[in-house]
């Protein structure tokens, strides 16, 4: 009987809610919009748009764009369907059959899910009870011998940022590839994004879905240039397509702002950490994201998912999940839908 790898069979898909509620505190996107004056812009043009032609192949005026807002060549850049085909093109390019990759555990669960679909061993490290690298990490990467190690900065699903020193002395190993995730980079405003200048084992994914672009799924890796040409090489052709390509022309042109509502929502985190510290039954996590991990008290997350889904606000939970099962995650939204959260928390106690 025909099959495919025992592999790929053994995968959970990447699901969704398939009917999600009015108040999706779930998703970690932005509760903004993009602003009226670009989607102004986009409808405008979009009149005009040739649907008939392929996209630019090579993204060469966005990838401009983001070379002069970050300070780089258009050369160190890469775009992406999304991050997740970014990791796609690193693992493929630099992971063969016998290679692994490294990832702290807790973390974004696509390292892994992208890692076994291409065959590459999967070694995780468990974070301490802070949720930092452990006191033993460069211990187990002596072990591992990994050829790529993934760090989420701040960590996903945790919120933090891993500690710098230890960053740091990683990126002296010039045999590993470093790749340093900064989707949330725009609400903790952390960055080694210089490091690329003096490190040639560093690779830096950033991602416009947390700033309100989630719809049109795209991101970027910055890199030396030698490994841009390498990774371009497994790039799909016209992966971005032009509409995709339009708006974040628009969007880049118009940084200033999108800006204005990242920075808002750093404003709303605040507050709403705030507010949330009056409940007992949490304990409230560092967080430099757009979102908080809330560690649950004296009640079982599923039942605190179930309440609040019946006042249509659905969050993440971790059911089934060794280090998480305790916590639950809340994106950060407007002032409004903040407000409603926190009304139906109290319908708790």
């Amino acid at each position: 009987m025909l099959q495919v790898r025992a592999t790929v069979r053994n995968l959970n898909p990447y699901t969704t809610d398939e009917n999600p509620p009015l108040l999706r505190f779930h998703a970690n996107e932005s509760p903004y919009n993009l602003p009226t004056k670009i989607r102004e812009s986009v409808a405008k043009k979009i009149k005009d748009f040739e649907f008939n032609h392929y996209p630019d192949a090579d993204c060469s005026n966005i990838r401009e764009l983001i070379a002069k807002q970050i300070g780089f060549e258009k050369e160190n850049i890469l775009l992406g369907n999304g991050s997740d085909e970014l990791i796609g093109m690193i693992i493929q390019a630099f992971c063969g059959d016998d290679d692994k990759i490294l990832i702290p555990k807790p973390t974004f669960t696509m390292y892994k899910q992208i890692a076994v679909a291409n065959n590459v061993n999967v070694a995780e490290v468990k974070l301490n009870s802070h949720f930092d690298l452990p006191g033993n990490f460069f211990e187990k990467i002596d072990f591992f011998q990994p050829k790529v190690i993934f760090l989420s900065y701040p960590n996903n699903p945790t919120g933090n940022l891993f500690n710098e020193e230890t960053i740091e002395k990683l990126l002296e190993n010039d045999s590993i590839l470093t790749v340093i995730d900064e989707a949330y980079f725009h609400f903790s405003d952390k960055t080694f994004i210089e490091k690329i200048r003096e490190k040639k084992n560093l690779i830096i994914l950033r991602s416009f879905s947390k700033v309100g672009l989630a719809g049109i799924r795209a991101g970027y890796l910055v890199a030396d240039p030698e490994f841009v040409r390498d990774l371009n090489k497994v790039r799909l052709p016209y992966n971005i397509n032009s509409f995709s390509q339009l708006v974040l022309t628009e969007a880049l042109n118009n940084w200033d702002e999108i800006e204005k509502n990242f920075l808002k929502v750093k404003t709303e985190r605040e507050n709403l950490i705030k507010e949330l510290s009056n409940f007992t039954f949490f304990n409230i996590c560092k967080t430099s994201a757009n979102f908080v991990l809330l560690k649950v008290n004296n009640f079982k997350t599923q039942y605190i998912f179930n309440v609040l889904r019946e006042n249509d606000i659905t969050v993440r939970y971790f059911e089934g999940s060794e280090l998480l099962e305790h916590y639950i995650r809340v994106t950060v939204h407007k002032k409004k839908e903040n407000t409603k959260l926190i009304k139906a928390l109290q319908l708790i106690e």
